[in-house]
């Protein structure tokens, strides 16, 4: 799969924060931002997954 490119706004703070952190890995911004919006849908998707199963559990008990 392919890369697409994605563009948003941010605060000068967090922005500040970024490349600095950025600087301490030796790594891009950007690089950073991928791998923070990776983290985070793949954590929401084990939520969903999670929330899915305690529904099943709890629909099988009231059976």
């Amino acid at each position: 799969m392919g890369e697409v490119p994605l563009s948003l706004h941010i605060k000068a703070e967090t922005s500040r924060r970024l490349e600095e952190e950025a600087q301490r890995q030796d790594v891009s911004p950007a690089h950073i931002a991928k791998q923070a919006l990776t983290w985070y849908l793949e954590s929401r998707k084990h939520q969903r997954q999670l929330s899915s199963e305690h529904a099943a559990e709890a629909s099988a008990g009231l059976s």
